[in-house]
Formats: C-alpha cells, structure tokens, sequence
C-alpha cells in the first residue's frame, strides 16, 4: 500500500496537534498519530504509548528508526513500525530540521511511500493567544517566542510545503476537511 506520510511544521502553539486530533476524528481508519519513542523518563501528565513510547537506551539501539535525533541527553525517535500499520497517512509533527532528515531517510528506505508537508506559518499573536489558552505563563510565552527559529529552519531545511496554514485558516471551521480532501487528492495523484 502506497503511503502519505503527513509532516506537519510550525512553531509551539501553532494549532499542530489541534489538526492531528481532527484529522483522526474525521478519519480514524485513514489517518494515524505517529507516537514517537523516547529514552527520557516520563513526566507526570505522559502516558507511555499515548505521549511517546518510553523504553531504554538498549531497546532505542535494537530499534529500527525512520528518524532519530538527541536532545538534553536523550534520544528521540520515530520507530518503522508506526508506519507499518493499516493506516495510509501516518502523522508526524515534526521541526523542518528533522522533517529533511526524515524525508531523506524515507526516501531510502521506503520509495514508494510519499510526504505531504503542512507548514503553519502563524502570526506571533495568534501563537500567544494559543499558549495562553493551553496554560502556560507568560514568561514561557516570551522564551518560546524569542527563541523558536522554525521560519530559518523552513528556510533552510529546503523542504517545500505542499499546504501553508495562516491565521485565516485556523479560524475555518471546515479547516481539516479540507486538509484531508487535499490529502485524498494527493494520494491518488
């Protein structure tokens, strides 16, 4: 079965995960969270296999990863075996940085499969409005705000979005049944 893997880009607050829940609302059979593994330990509101897969540094190394990269002295990947499922998009919500990895890497392995690369480019404001709604401070707000270069890493990451979501588009109530009509479409192009 040919796949379409889903990359969905943007900054913290973005909507990234909003889309995802209703995408597989919509399409349960069709579209699928890719739930990534971990070496770090969880953290109190995680559950091992809804949040990430949470196993040990000898069971990342007999894994075999799509994608993989390391952060404060931990490893994070997405397992070949997320894909390997009856689903036909696979969703991955990914930074550009490890979405060029990950396209590389697929196209190695897997040739027949494809992406679709969603890339949220979201006012500042509206990404404020989000974090605050989902609970965090504003001190938390301004570092992720200072410090997230998405834009750059969209840049240079060479990666060409096939769907750029704006602030209008959040605001549609119709938004993700038009992104899985697009998706539909692409598939059997």
């Amino acid at each position: 079965m040919t796949k379409v893997v889903l990359l969905i880009m943007g900054k913290s607050g973005c909507g990234k995960s909003t889309l995802e829940r209703r995408l597989i609302s919509l399409h349960p059979t069709d579209f699928k969270k890719v739930i990534s593994s971990t070496t770090r330990s969880p953290r109190p509101e995680e559950t091992d296999g809804k949040d990430y897969h949470f196993i040990s540094n000898n069971e990342f190394d007999k894994t075999d990863f799509i994608q993989m990269t390391e952060f404060a002295g931990n490893r994070y990947g997405s397992a070949v075996s997320e894909y390997e499922t009856e689903h036909e998009f696979p969703i991955l919500c990914v930074v550009p940085e490890s979405g060029r990895l990950f396209t590389d890497t697929l196209v190695r392995q897997f040739p027949e499969w494809r992406t679709f690369n969603i890339y949220f480019n979201i006012s500042n404001t509206r990404l404020m409005t989000n974090m605050r709604k989902r609970g965090d401070t504003e001190k938390e707000i301004a570092e992720r705000i200072s410090q997230d270069t998405l834009e750059l890493q969209f840049i240079d990451s060479g990666l060409s979005p096939h769907l750029v979501v704006s602030d209008d588009d959040l605001d549609d109530k119709m938004f993700a049944k038009t992104v899985a009509n697009k998706l539909f479409y692409y598939k059997i192009q």
